[in-house]
């Protein structure tokens, strides 16, 4: 069956960056210690070819992605037959409102160490256990988010997603790395693979 072409929509503003449009992410401003942040770059400028530092000012910790609205809405419409993109749009507004009630509450988490996810992002870890109660609401808000829009196992369909064909794969608990990105390495066809 072929996906319905959203029409556009001036509910959801999405940043672009290098020209490209921007995922819908689940993240919450964080407090650290810049001077802490600078050093760390420092250090990795040295060790890593090519290694880009994030602005310290936009650093953040993600808590997970829902992708870009009209991506989100095709993978939706391909296992709920008929999906009206303004019930949709109504529904990821309360859904992104739910998660901003979620990331509004104060936590305190401690870093746990430093890796280089497959993207070539550069991140620092966060101990999931102390921040494993938001995870579960924000997943609970995308289950009954999938829930409303007709998805009859909203668990099993996240279950059964993978990282290439689902923005919602990285929801879950169990699949997820809290992580505040430092950098990029940043890539060029000679360098090939990242190492």
């Amino acid at each position: 069956m072929e996906s319905k072409e959203p029409r556009d929509s001036t509910v959801f503003e999405i940043e672009k960056k290098d020209g490209q449009a921007k995922r819908l992410t689940v993240e919450s401003a964080i407090s650290i210690d810049v001077n802490a942040v600078r050093q760390i770059s420092d250090g990795l400028k040295v060790k890593l070819k090519n290694f880009e530092p994030s602005e310290v000012n936009d650093l953040h910790l993600t808590l997970g992605h829902f992708g870009k609205p009209d991506d989100l809405y095709n993978e939706i419409a391909r296992v709920v037959p008929g999906l009206e993109w303004d019930i949709f749009e109504k529904r990821l507004q309360e859904l992104l409102l739910a998660t901003e009630k979620v990331l509004s509450e104060d936590v305190t988490a401690h870093t746990s160490d430093i890796r280089i996810f497959e993207n070539g992002a550069v991140v620092l870890t966060i101990d999931k256990a102390q921040l494993l109660e938001k995870k579960v609401n924000v997943y609970a808000a995308t289950v009954r988010f999938l829930s409303q829009l007709g998805v009859s196992d909203p668990d099993e369909y996240m279950r059964s997603s993978t990282a290439e064909g689902s923005n919602l794969h990285f929801l879950l608990p169990d699949r997820w790395d809290p992580h505040i990105t430092l950098g990029w390495i940043k890539t060029t066809e000679e360098d090939g693979a990242l190492k």
